[in-house]
């Protein structure tokens, strides 16, 4: 998925770094195979980014989750269950990179 793929979802991406934390699981369940796939593609090009400190402890910290999310083995139906299962881990670690990726997108 490249950056053209990635435009096409900047809505939902802006919708859900802006939207409140209640609705965000409503989202994650809610999500497209190509809302997944675009999660997933920042997900695995976040070591490209220049991150602070902090995210770079909460990449640490959720290593396992960033590792079966971007294996390219892994099924994308399971990558969603993924998605859904850890919104939350996976929420905080996009929200510490939300303005650059948004930027990026824009």
């Amino acid at each position: 998925m490249g950056l053209i793929e990635l435009k096409k979802e900047r809505y939902f991406l802006h919708l859900l770094f802006t939207t409140s934390k209640n609705q965000v699981q409503a989202l994650f369940y809610t999500l497209t195979p190509q809302q997944a796939k675009a999660l997933c593609e920042i997900i695995y090009n976040l070591n490209k980014l220049p991150v602070p400190p902090t995210t770079t402890h909460l990449l640490l910290m959720q290593r396992k989750l960033i590792k079966q999310l971007t294996d390219k083995k892994l099924s994308l139906n399971r990558k969603l269950h993924l998605l859904q299962n850890h919104y939350r881990q996976v929420y905080e670690v996009l929200l510490s990179v939300d303005k650059k990726i948004l930027r990026l997108l824009s």
